[in-house]
C-alpha cells in the first residue's frame, strides 16, 4: 500500500463524515433546539456500522432513527 494514498484516505474519510453531520444538522435543527454536533457525529457513525454490518441499507436507517 502506497503511504501517500493512506495518509489521503485517512484525512478524507473523517471530513467526508463531518461534511455529511453537518448536512444533517442544517435539516434537523430549529428555532430554540439545537441538537449538538457530536451527538449527530455518533448517531451516523452507528447508522454507518449498522449499514455495514446488515446485509441491507435498511439497518443503518433504523439504527439512526
Amino acid at each position: 500500500m502506497d503511504p501517500l494514498y493512506l495518509a489521503l484516505s485517512l484525512l478524507i474519510i473523517p471530513a467526508q463524515l463531518g461534511v455529511s453531520c453537518l448536512k444533517w444538522k442544517l435539516l434537523i435543527d430549529q428555532p430554540g433546539r439545537k441538537i449538538p454536533f457530536w451527538f449527530l457525529m455518533r448517531m451516523y457513525l452507528i447508522g454507518c456500522y449498522f449499514s455495514n454490518l446488515l446485509p441491507s441499507n435498511v439497518g443503518g436507517d433504523v439504527a439512526r432513527s
